[in-house]
């Protein structure tokens, strides 16, 4: 019986280290997902960014409501 917990100490042990070496493997990755691109955080002109946003929402918003549109067409792509 002693044997028998050894062997499950050492399995369990096993698997706490491959799961953390895993883990570790792909911190760096983890770890980059939280930062922000410095391409991305440079850009001042961010009214630009804004202005491009509120033209894609009005243009969309115009189409919805052309005549001969019904609101089946766009469930199509949601």
């Amino acid at each position: 019986m002693e044997q028998g917990y050894a062997m499950m100490k050492s399995e369990w042990g096993a698997i706490g280290n491959f799961k953390n070496g895993e883990f570790g493997l792909h911190q760096g990755y983890y770890n980059s997902l939280a930062a922000i691109n410095p391409q991305v955080k440079n850009i001042v002109n961010l009214s630009t960014i804004q202005a491009e946003q509120q033209s894609i929402v009005s243009q969309f918003n115009a189409i919805k409501n052309l005549n001969g549109l019904s609101s089946n067409t766009f469930r199509q792509f949601r």
